[in-house]
């Protein structure tokens, strides 16, 4: 049985009370509650894991962020938790508007015509509509977008969109201006009217990503209904989803050149960093060449 750990008095916190904290949040899971901050743990495994953001997405499923790795999302099998903490206050029925970016948002809706307007953020009015389609292939279903004018039913060469205060840029726009130096075909081919959602946006650049995941690990994320999660090492990853940085490919776009580097391993990694006369590099040599630390190292060094 799993052990719930809530903020109450010992003489209050007998075995009788304990059930009925189970029976709570098992028996209304299906509506999505959240808890700020929990410690977990594993089964089989003496560390436990701080966690923050968590998500219960069905009777099997939590959705959270390690707090040793909080550039990527984790998901782990209930079944496979032993100890579950948390203070009362840090629960809640309903799930929150949080920020799935690394960005501040933007205000407003509309679409950027050209690159430079995205940079500046000179927005034009438009009515558009739009489809989530990311769902087993990115991190969040709204990582990828589907974006039709609402009137036309199509979509003019325009090089983003702002909706629901996140960025995407077109993914036609980003085969039309790879850099010739750092370009890649993706095995999941794009239509022509998705736009991808930018990561972050930096003084002087932007950074998304774009998957190489096979269609059966395609099939078995949208079964599960859940994201991709990045990937992370240890004994944890036994018990926790995770996805391999083989399957992202990390996209940096400098905005004056305006051109798109698609990285495709550690080593081109440091090598297109030498290529920009930087100090940025990541050890090849261990598993230190990871979603989080890709996503770290670029945020918080580039």
């Amino acid at each position: 049985m799993i052990q719930y750990f809530l903020d109450l008095p010992p003489n209050q916190f007998q075995m009788k009370n304990a059930t009925v904290v189970f029976l709570f949040i098992f028996g209304s899971i299906v509506f999505g509650q959240y808890i700020e901050q929990a410690t977990l743990k594993f089964e089989k495994l003496d560390e436990t894991v701080s966690a923050k953001d968590i998500i219960y997405l069905n009777e099997k499923i939590i959705q959270f962020r390690n707090t040793d790795y909080p550039y990527v999302l984790s998901y782990a099998k209930l079944k496979k938790l032993e100890k579950f903490e948390f203070d009362s206050a840090n629960y809640h029925q309903e799930i929150p508007k949080l920020n799935e970016t690394f960005s501040e948002k933007r205000e407003g809706r509309g679409v950027y015509l050209t690159i430079d307007d995205l940079i500046t953020g000179n927005l034009t009015e438009a009515k558009f509509r739009t489809k989530s389609i990311g769902l087993g292939l990115y991190e969040y279903k709204d990582d990828l977008i589907d974006v039709v004018d609402q009137e036309t039913k199509k979509i003019k060469d325009i090089a983003g969109v702002l909706y629901q205060g996140y960025v995407y840029l077109s993914v036609k726009l980003i085969s039309q201006n790879e850099s010739k130096e750092e370009n890649g075909s993706f095995v999941l081919k794009h239509g022509a009217n998705t736009f991808v959602r930018v990561k972050y946006i930096g003084d002087d650049f932007l950074y998304l990503e774009m998957p190489l995941q096979t269609m059966g690990n395609l099939i078995a994320s949208t079964a599960l209904g859940v994201g991709v999660g990045g990937a992370i090492g240890g004994a944890l990853s036994a018990v926790v989803s995770t996805n391999s940085p083989a399957d992202y490919r990390p996209i940096i776009m400098y905005n004056s050149a305006q051109k798109f580097h698609t990285i495709k391993n550690c080593k081109s990694f440091n090598e297109h960093f030498e290529r920009q006369n930087s100090s940025i590099r990541i050890n090849c040599d261990n598993d230190d060449y990871n979603l989080n630390n890709i996503r770290k190292t670029i945020i918080t060094q580039l």
